[in-house]
């Protein structure tokens, strides 16, 4: 039949969405990094700590 097909906009399309999908995580990672540092401070700070049971109950 001498079909023919250009991948060109198929390629285009490709990289484009790997690119988009890099962008997308490195923001996360940045994120991510932001929430870490957040938790590791709490982690380290005093906490009070609560016991909800009666005295039969451990």
């Amino acid at each position: 039949m001498g079909l023919t097909f250009d991948g060109t906009a198929t390629e285009e399309a490709t990289r484009a969405r790997v690119a988009d999908l890099a962008e997308r995580r490195a923001i996360l990672a940045e994120a991510l990094q932001g929430d870490v540092e957040q938790l590791t401070e709490q982690l380290w700070q005093p906490a009070t700590i609560f016991n909800f049971g009666d005295k039969d109950k451990a």
